[in-house]
């Protein structure tokens, strides 16, 4: 993975660029709160870098492009003044560094007897998508490792659930929620609660997922003496997955189509925020709440699942996700802009400069696309034309964030209320 680079100025930067390049590159790193030095009723204070430091952090760990981005924003927004940005761009350029890329594999170890013996509840929502979830429901019974409950939170209106579904499914551990409000967070909530498992298996209903996946799962939680264990999706029609994605590591992602979580660390950090009830990223915010409490989240390439993005029902019952990330970068008219919901997390984690950069990298990202220099050229004149818009849709968009944080986060605990708490086994109370 290599040292400490020497064309830092300070060693806060040098420490920076080492810490970045070993978590992004599979070496397992943990935050662990209760080391901070700050007195618990106030933040720690941020270490302020010179600029060429934050500079050279920008240009050794993601190029040449993405480092002159953050010049000229920084130039923009008024963070430095021109000379300096020009002084320490020539600094920068001067002394560049290259750092190894290269990525170790591990070896494979067989299934252990306390493994096996795990007690795993799936929890999976659905909504109009009978068919998809005909296909899961079949194959989770042929796991290797048996779940020892699965719980269906059916959201399908009522004139068109098909109940006879289930009927065909007797032979395995099957609990069907019915829930006539749809909601991705009150279903998952309220599928927690109902859950007795030691672990909890996280899937979509338009998953498929192989006979292996519970047994690769818990293997990777003994393997890596884990808390969290976050597996891969292959998008039906998003491409391969980014080189980031194929390769053991730290996980900076919560994906609730395939992910196992002990339940006990729920007591903790509480289940899923109401905010995100009809939006996106649920599941970014309990994992971020996951990670700040100090436990390990460990995304295994290996753990893989298709997803097929279903043309109806999930968020899409919301009108959310209609254009992804992925159709954005096929489709010359869409235009991946961030939700109210994705911007409402920003908000609740990050500073409000943070959030500035984050949104003017959404706004740019509208000019992306995947093709030959005609797509391109094309994309960049259309995007161009939608620029006004796009910046109006975004503001917009913030506002409506600010009005949510009045509001929520809105986050329930798994024991509700006294009476629940003391009837809780050990590992909640």
């Amino acid at each position: 993975m290599g040292g400490v680079s020497a064309g830092f100025r300070t060693l806060a930067g040098a420490a920076l660029e080492l810490g970045h390049r070993y978590i992004t590159q599979g070496v397992l790193m943990r935050h662990v709160p209760q080391m901070l030095s700050a007195p618990r009723d106030r933040s720690p204070q941020p270490v302020l870098l010179p600029f060429e430091d934050e500079l050279r952090f920008a240009y050794m760990r993601f190029g040449r492009a993405w480092a002159l981005w953050a010049l000229t924003r920084a130039v923009l927004s008024g963070y430095v003044a021109a000379p300096t940005a020009v002084s320490a761009w020539q600094q920068v350029r001067r002394r560049a560094a290259a750092v190894p890329t290269t990525i170790f594999s591990e070896a494979e170890e067989q299934p252990t007897a306390a493994r096996k013996a795990a007690s795993v509840s799936v929890i999976v929502p659905t909504i109009d998508r009978y068919p998809y979830l005909r296909t899961l429901l079949f194959q989770l019974g042929e796991q290797t490792l048996a779940p020892a409950e699965i719980l269906v939170v059916d959201q399908t209106p009522t004139d068109r659930r098909d109940t006879e579904l289930y009927e065909s499914f007797s032979s395995l551990p099957l609990k069907v929620i019915y829930q006539e409000q749809a909601g991705q967070c009150t279903s998952r909530n309220e599928a927690l609660r109902e859950s007795t498992g030691d672990y909890i298996l996280f899937l979509d209903d338009d998953d498929e997922i192989p006979p292996d996946l519970i047994e690769k799962h818990l293997h990777n939680l003994d393997h890596h003496r884990a808390d969290v264990s976050c597996g891969a999706a292959d998008e039906v029609g998003a491409g391969p997955l980014p080189k980031n994605f194929t390769y053991r590591r730290a996980s900076d992602v919560f994906p609730t189509n395939n992910s196992l979580i002990r339940r006990d660390i729920l007591c903790d950090s509480g289940l899923f925020d109401l905010a995100y009830n009809t939006g996106q990223r649920a599941d970014g915010d309990l994992g971020m709440r996951v990670y700040l409490s100090g436990k390990s989240a460990i995304y295994n390439p290996e753990i893989s699942v298709l997803h097929h993005h279903a043309p109806r029902g999930g968020l899409r019952t919301h009108k959310a996700r209609v254009i992804t990330y992925a159709s954005s970068r096929q489709k010359l008219l869409h235009r991946h802009l961030p939700s109210v919901s994705e911007i409402y997390l920003v908000k609740r984690y990050f500073t409000p400069r943070q959030v500035r950069e984050s949104l003017w990298l959404r706004a740019v990202g509208t000019f992306a696309i995947r093709g030959g220099k005609m797509r391109k050229l094309l994309k960049l004149l259309i995007s161009l034309v939608y620029l006004p818009h796009t910046l109006y849709e975004i503001r917009k968009r913030v506002k409506a964030a600010g009005r949510m944080l009045q509001e929520y986060p809105q986050i329930p605990t798994l024991l509700g209320d006294k009476r629940e708490a003391q009837q809780a086994p050990s590992s909640c109370r």
